[in-house]
């Protein structure tokens, strides 16, 4: 906790605001924009919605008078799969995932193998500089099997 004399606290109360966002209300915010503007956020950018809000600017409804705010979406909500299926359901997750929003990279992801994460273990009898030079070696294969990917995706992407 951080403590701050009147003083302080005055000071920095006249340039910057906040609002405190659970969970319940990250839930609520993207059930609400998906309703009403017929968009999935991903939770990142339901707070800052439901933050912005709080703070009295017009994140929904446009009300005259009030500030306008404009807010970037941070993710796809498809990265965060139990927070939005929390909000949505399942029935809305998995309507989600067969329509035409779902990103079509995220699509192909789940339709690979899932494969075993890559272990650097120290070999005993082993120096630090031959251990090293393992760990090296193998994580350049790694780098250059995720370039020829990303070089495979820029490629599709230019078409």
């Amino acid at each position: 906790k951080l403590d701050l004399d009147a003083t302080w606290l005055t000071r920095l109360q006249k340039d910057f605001r906040s609002a405190r966002v659970d969970d319940e209300l990250m839930c609520d915010t993207i059930r609400r924009i998906q309703e009403k503007l017929g968009y999935l956020v991903d939770p990142h950018t339901a707070v800052a919605l439901s933050a912005a809000e709080q703070m009295g600017f017009s994140a929904f409804n446009p009300i005259v008078g009030t500030p306008p705010v404009a807010i970037l979406a941070t993710a796809s909500p498809c990265k965060f799969e139990n927070s939005v299926t929390t909000a949505i359901g399942a029935d809305g997750w998995m309507e989600y995932m067969r329509s035409d929003d779902f990103p079509v990279l995220a699509r192909e992801i789940l339709q690979r193998n899932e494969e075993e994460p890559v272990l650097y273990k120290f070999s005993d009898g082993k120096s630090l500089e031959e251990v090293q030079f393992r760990w090296e070696e193998k994580a350049r294969e790694l780098v250059a099997t995720l370039t020829g990917a990303t070089r495979e995706f820029n490629e599709r992407c230019d078409t």
